[in-house]
């Protein structure tokens, strides 16, 4: 059996009539094959971008509780030992006053260190409050990456 070697391309372009041409353009086919495992894939893909967006979630979720956590029993001592260590000091700063000052009398020095007290009392719980009411329990991290997930998704199955 001899093979004829002018007939055979290496190339992908032959050769007729002495001019070379380019093999015919052939529109490219899908098979079934290939859009089952491109359904997979997504599917497998989708599947992975829950359990990671879930684990997100999880994430945040324990760090924003474990933050509150942290801040509700710190919050608790301060209000349990600061007004007994408040109540010792001023005591103590009225008895100094009133030695300092001997003209002054004993309700003015109870006045003044009370009124000091009362200020910064009331700049503590300012900043508290102020300190709880800026907890984040929204987890925006996770909501941020859905969004893009999610659009990414639609725009890959279009």
């Amino acid at each position: 059996m001899s093979v004829n070697t002018a007939s055979v391309s290496l190339t992908g372009s032959e050769r007729i009539n002495g001019r070379m041409t380019s093999p015919p353009v052939t529109s490219p086919t899908i098979s079934l094959n290939g859009l089952t495992a491109l359904a997979s894939d997504i599917a497998t893909d989708a599947q992975t971008l829950v359990q990671q967006h879930g684990s997100l979630l999880k994430a945040e979720l324990v760090e924003s509780r474990d933050k509150a956590v942290r801040s509700v029993i710190l919050a608790g001592i301060g209000v349990v030992l600061l007004p007994i260590a408040a109540l010792f000091l001023l005591i103590g700063l009225v008895h100094l006053t009133i030695w300092l000052f001997p003209t002054l009398p004993e309700w003015g020095a109870w006045l003044i260190w009370g009124g000091v007290a009362a200020l910064i009392g009331g700049i503590c719980a300012l900043i508290g409050v102020r300190g709880i009411v800026h907890l984040e329990v929204v987890p925006h991290r996770t909501l941020n990456s859905l969004k893009e997930s999610w659009s990414c998704l639609l725009n890959r199955l279009k």
